[in-house]
């Protein structure tokens, strides 16, 4: 496994690459669980397109893989600072009733919502700078206003959908590129039922990305860390050549 920053004009995103050859038992954990949990999954995409088992699938394949991702990032966080937090392991049972992670910070309980997407076709440049919304809370012709989480995370898979089941037999990076809390949507976030093109769907989104704090200071005020430098057990952060 290798957690890595990187950075681009100043704003700072984690990557983090998983290796069928290293890390086969967390990689084939989320498989199973994808497998059980894909017919539990909503058929209908925000936007009401039924999608069908495939594909419903290939995206909860997509949603875990992103929630164990930033699971493994607090955790190195947690172990790495010596916080007293743990990372709360729940059964899923409905989309509804699913908020993803939720974490005990000393005796708080926080709640974070993982959006992901799959994009192959943006440079990244163009996900921090426009291309992609940090994306909050959401309301469908089908669905009222989904309980506010205190934070929401932003990851990018960057390759087709279809792939996933591919790169999680050989090696995948998975891209956490930012994330607001709550407050923060509240403060800079605005309405947006255009630009995300989903049918009925109205979201609170802030853009660019980069409008928001970076990812480790994100993580550290997850945590209430109020040091500058947040341990975290990366690598050197370096600046990326976007293509």
């Amino acid at each position: 496994m290798e957690i890595r920053e990187e950075n681009y004009n100043g704003y700072t995103y984690v990557v983090i690459k998983l290796k069928n050859s290293e890390d086969k038992e967390i990689l084939e954990q989320i498989k199973k669980k994808a497998k059980e949990t894909a017919d539990k999954v909503n058929a209908k995409s925000p936007s009401g397109f039924r999608r069908s088992l495939e594909l419903r699938y290939w995206n909860n394949l997509g949603g875990i893989l992103a929630e164990e991702v930033v699971k493994i990032y607090l955790n190195n966080i947690i172990e790495a600072n010596k916080i007293n937090a743990e990372v709360l392991e729940e059964e899923f049972t409905t989309y509804e009733d699913h908020r993803d992670i939720k974490i005990k910070v000393a005796e708080e309980i926080k709640t974070l919502e993982v959006r992901s997407s799959f994009n192959y076709l943006a440079s990244l440049q163009n996900v921090l700078s426009g291309k992609f919304s940090l994306i909050g809370q959401y309301t469908t012709s089908y669905k009222n206003l989904e309980p506010d989480k205190d934070f929401y995370i932003t990851i990018i898979h960057r390759y087709r959908n279809e792939e996933i089941e591919n790169k999680l037999n050989n090696e995948v990076e998975v891209f956490i590129v930012g994330g607001a809390s709550k407050e923060r949507f509240r403060q800079i976030g605005k309405q947006d039922d255009k630009k995300l093109k989903q049918g009925s769907a109205k979201y609170l989104i802030i853009s660019p990305i980069t409008q928001s704090n970076n990812v480790p200071d994100l993580f550290k005020e997850i945590f209430g860390i109020k040091e500058n430098k947040l341990k975290d057990n990366t690598r050197e952060t370096k600046q990326r050549t976007l293509f």
